[in-house]
């Protein structure tokens, strides 16, 4: 199966809830300590005449403590987390604007660049902090319109700075995705190998009852009903007796291509034991089922593996049912097993059914 039709069920949760992790720990350091910092300037402040500088620090250190402890509250991580990146950025400005506590507000723009990055990622991150820069060269190169008072040198010393520190941050937080990616392409690879059948490169039946069902039973509207189909080669043992066990693997997977070329990317095909396969038509009512089944049991029966010459005509055995919820499907699995055998009592080569 293609690597996009197995997205749709493999989880890189584990991967991303990592990532969501640091991101979280980060929120917390700059919410409690740098909410207390700031706080702690502005009690600083508190006799001095700078009313500006004195409500930015005050209203951003409540704002800091509100955010998460709200996060708590609604779950909803990600926007305290895009809520704290871009509600400490009228701070920067205050700060630079006013001159901070004691005309030191230069040195403490730089956590925040550091802090976009890791709230943003590289890209927005680094269009962020271009915005931020701009906005702070521009008061910088008109100090008659700002309250602070830098010196010339300081002004030229700091911006040098500032922009190595953006860009080794840009650096560090570009390589880190990076590698971040690679490990999540990693996880996912090995997700899919434990999931796959080998021989066919189908799903296995680990997959089933481990990843797709699971996915049923949290999204139950978007499945049923449902058509359950147990397919098995008839006289396969046949094959491996008289053309050997490699011939018999290659028919495998020449019925398992057969299968992935004539179902549809919401359908899922998988090899659940030696010859036989597991086909699972979601949304997709009776009546519909058994014409797509009977349709592909004519498509095998007329698709024979050719072989030195050798024309090996296969044949398959179905077992269908169709559930219209979650709690039939073990018993509806049960039942088209039970249907797959009455199928090759009956002369094999046909489908029995039933509707739960």
């Amino acid at each position: 199966m293609q690597h996009n039709w197995w997205e749709k069920f493999i989880s890189l949760e584990s991967s991303e809830s990592v990532d969501i992790k640091r991101k979280k720990l980060v929120l917390n350091t700059c919410s409690y300590i740098g909410g207390s910092i700031v706080l702690f300037f502005a009690l600083q402040t508190v006799y001095a005449e700078q009313p500006l500088l004195k409500l930015s620090l005050l209203v951003s250190a409540l704002f800091l403590y509100g955010n998460v402890i709200l996060s708590y509250w609604h779950k909803h991580m990600q926007l305290a987390i895009t809520a704290c990146g871009y509600g400490i950025i009228p701070l920067v400005f205050a700060i630079v604007y006013t001159g901070g506590y004691q005309n030191s507000g230069l040195y403490w723009t730089y956590p925040f660049a550091i802090t976009t990055f890791v709230f943003f990622g590289y890209f927005r991150g680094l269009l962020i902090n271009i915005f931020i820069l701009s906005v702070i060269v521009l008061m910088l190169m008109n100090p008659d319109k700002i309250i602070a008072d830098y010196r010339p040198e300081e002004t030229s010393r700091f911006l040098a700075s500032y922009m190595v520190n953006i860009l080794f941050c840009l650096i560090n937080e570009y390589f880190r995705s990076r590698s971040h990616a690679e490990l999540a392409e990693i996880n996912f690879d090995k997700q899919r190998q434990a999931n796959s059948d080998p021989l066919t490169l189908l799903p296995n039946r680990r997959f089933v009852d481990t990843v797709f069902l699971a996915n049923v039973y949290k999204e139950r509207e978007d499945y049923f009903p449902m058509m359950l189909l147990i397919l098995d080669i008839d006289h396969f043992k046949k094959i491996n007796d008289n053309y050997g066990h490699d011939i018999g693997d290659k028919v495998l997977q020449h019925i398992a291509n057969v299968m992935k070329d004539h179902t549809r990317e919401t359908d899922v095909v998988a090899r659940t034991g030696g010859e036989e396969f597991l086909i699972i038509f979601p949304k997709t009512d009776f009546q519909l089922g058994i014409t797509i089944a009977d349709k592909l049991r004519k498509i095998i029966a007329e698709s024979s593996y050719s072989y030195q010459n050798i024309e090996i005509v296969m044949t398959v055995s179905l077992g269908c049912v169709c559930v219209n919820n979650s709690q039939e499907i073990a018993h509806g699995l049960k039942r088209a097993d039970e249907l797959l055998y009455q199928a090759k009592r009956n002369g094999r080569n046909r489908i029995e059914s039933q509707l739960m």
